[in-house]
């Protein structure tokens, strides 16, 4: 059939045949009543559609499918700036991939590129590091470092006083406002007594104030005469390093990070990166950037971008240091929303993937530590009694397990892992949240940032080592009575327990060799043997394990554990403890530290938690074929949007 060209199909379908034809052997036709028109393909790909409808086709499918085999920077930059997600996904995509452009295609798509898209290019694995422009050079500012973060502090920290207010509890009120207020008083007195002679890079080091004389009013409770001799022997170490590490929980909230761009703090942060560029420094500023991303506000993620921090943070995802690059990751998702609405809050870490990726998620597997434990550091790989040769495989040690070896076994499943600060003595000077410090207080914040990063949405298979079980059990029954997080119960597929003591531990034969447990923490206590509220919240978790017919795996050691260099060993979970009398229980021959730190990937240990996650993974996944629903992946997300972008 000849090519028919109709005037009244506008400028899209006369642009049709010249493109089509010369690509595919395509024919445009016009239907001799003029009320449809179609393409005749070998394979009909559109049999009829209405005039209305042309210039929607070339916008959706064709023309960015025709970009999309281009190599020209413009036509990409084209496609990243698209109304339909799909579209500017496919252009970042492109854009990544890009690796044997001249310099200056690099610096044109920088200098032309919108923030949303130089955020994805950021987000993308092997992007080039020539798409993100270098910081601009800082204006000369007449106060030093330190007291700028002293200032930046102080305005932070009265936001912080304004919104401790507490009306159904005054006394939690004044704790929180006398935590709040800390740094701050510490910030002013530096201001009022600062050296103007001293030299701005040693106040990262040291930094000696004026020594202030304390009087021990008897009259006063001991606390609050412990905390004017804390005060006091702090105040001989306030420089610029104190205020700096100040910054980070003060990040935290969404009024703070409106402050906290307001008075120049990315500028603030910059200057202090340049003087001293450590990867302690660089690890605090990847968190607190992380922090402020957390809030949707357009206007930060531009303010990001535009002060240079991508090409920083994207040099930082790819350290040696596993905790800077994971730092470094979750500010860059956190900044992605276009790829992602799931925001990871302060202490949630993604593991994997790192980047945009366009594999299908299925699970998600959540890794919660123990009891003086940490996100990474407890899911190490363990540490071997004596080196192995320089030849051997071995050699090679991860830092993280669950991020190197499960996600390249499991790599349908997102991986996540929490932390939070614990401590065994009230000596460490938490005792002023101590409701926060319980598991219902720990657990109800552990349920709000694990619904804001999206889990509830697909199945999850919790691994929670020593106290980290606890809280997994205690966030299960917590979410069972409440709607906003019912989903993240009803969703869980899978335990895994490693080394828990679902009957509390044996304090008693610890408390009589650690002086330090004269005054245990909120956590101790909670975890002392037969504890009415364990054996409640146990009773709870087999009941709701035997309804939902919920797989559980638990691991126990049968080694005793050093604890200090002057105490003996002592076994710190029996078994009786460890076993929570549903699914299967397994002992190894391990310590309470080890119990969740695999040797290799060939060890039994790794080997069977890899064969539990890999079992719960496949049962989920058929229930859910089964009930017509499959996972999720960057186009599924992007292909709903653009639906609802249609409808709008």
């Amino acid at each position: 059939m000849p090519t028919v060209l109709d005037p009244e199909l506008g400028a899209a379908a006369m642009l049709w045949p010249h493109i089509f034809e010369a690509s595919f052997e395509i024919v445009l036709y016009a239907s001799p009543k003029k009320t449809a028109m179609g393409i005749n393909i070998k394979l009909c790909i559109l049999a009829e559609y209405d005039y209305s409808k042309a210039h929607l086709i070339e916008k959706e499918f064709w023309i960015p499918w025709l970009h999309s085999k281009s190599t020209d920077a413009w036509t990409l930059l084209h496609l990243c700036k698209s109304e339909l997600k799909s579209t500017r996904l496919l252009g970042v995509r492109l854009l990544a991939s890009e690796k044997s452009w001249e310099s200056y295609q690099y610096r044109f798509v920088a200098q032309a590129a919108d923030y949303r898209t130089l955020i994805g290019l950021a987000h993308s694995q092997g992007s080039d590091p020539r798409f993100f422009l270098p910081q601009p050079a800082l204006v000369p500012s007449k106060k030093t470092v330190a007291e700028e973060l002293a200032n930046l502090l102080i305005v932070l920290c009265n936001i912080e006083d304004e919104t401790c207010i507490n009306t159904s509890n005054p006394q939690q009120t004044t704790l929180e406002q006398n935590t709040c207020r800390k740094a701050c008083m510490l910030a002013e007195h530096y201001l009022e007594t600062k050296d103007p002679t001293a030299d701005e890079k040693d106040m990262f080091w040291y930094l000696d104030s004026s020594t202030l004389d304390v009087t021990i009013d008897r009259n006063l409770p001991i606390a609050e005469n412990l905390e004017l001799i804390f005060l006091h022997t702090i105040k001989r170490l306030i420089n610029a390093s104190f205020f700096f590490f100040s910054l980070k929980p003060k990040s935290q909230k969404q009024e703070q990070a409106a402050v906290f761009m307001r008075n120049h703090g990315l500028a603030t942060l910059q200057r202090v990166n340049e003087m001293k560029p450590d990867q302690e420094v660089a690890a605090v500023t990847a968190a607190i950037l992380g922090n402020l991303a957390a809030f949707s506000e357009s206007e930060v993620h531009q303010s990001v971008v535009h002060a240079g921090w991508l090409g920083v943070l994207k040099k930082w995802s790819e350290d040696e240091n596993v905790t800077l690059a994971l730092l470094a990751q979750r500010a860059l998702a956190n900044l992605d929303r276009d790829w992602s609405a799931d925001v990871f809050g302060d202490g949630v870490f993604l593991l994997y993937p790192l980047y945009r990726s366009k594999k299908t998620v299925h699970a998600d597997i959540v890794f919660i530590h123990g009891l003086l434990g940490g996100a990474i550091k407890t899911w190490r790989q363990q540490d071997l009694p004596v080196p192995a040769p320089a030849d051997s495989p071995s050699q090679v040690h991860t830092a993280c397990w669950p991020k190197d070896w499960l996600a390249e076994d499991c790599p349908h499943a997102r991986i996540l892992s929490l932390h939070y600060d614990t401590s065994l003595s009230t000596w460490s000077g938490q005792g002023s949240d101590r409701d926060k410090r319980t598991l219902e207080g720990r657990s109800k914040d552990m349920l709000e940032k694990l619904r804001q990063a999206g889990v509830g949405s697909r199945p999850i298979i919790w691994v929670g080592h020593s106290m980290g079980g606890l809280l997994i059990k205690q966030m299960l029954e917590l979410a069972e009575g409440d709607t906003r997080y019912s989903t993240i119960q009803t969703s869980t597929c899978g335990l895994l327990f490693y080394g828990v003591p679902h009957h509390g531990l044996s304090w008693a034969a610890l408390s009589s060799q650690a002086h330090y447990l004269l005054y245990p923490s909120v956590e101790v206590q909670e975890l002392s043997r037969d504890s009415k509220k364990l054996q409640r919240l146990h009773s709870h978790f087999q009941n709701f394990v035997r309804r939902k017919n919920i797989p559980c795996l638990s691991f126990g050691e049968t080694l005793k554990t050093k604890i200090s260099k002057t105490l003996p060993k002592i076994l710190l979970v029996s078994t009786q403890s460890s076993d929570p009398g549903v699914g299967e229980f397994q002992t190894m021959p391990l310590n309470h530290i080890n119990i969740c730190k695999p040797s290799s990937r060939e060890s039994v240990l790794y080997e069977q938690t890899l064969a539990f996650i890999q079992r719960c993974m496949f049962l989920s996944l058929m229930d859910r074929i089964r009930q017509g629903v499959m996972g999720d992946t960057e186009e599924t997300h992007a292909t709903k949007d653009d639906e609802n972008t249609k409808i709008s």
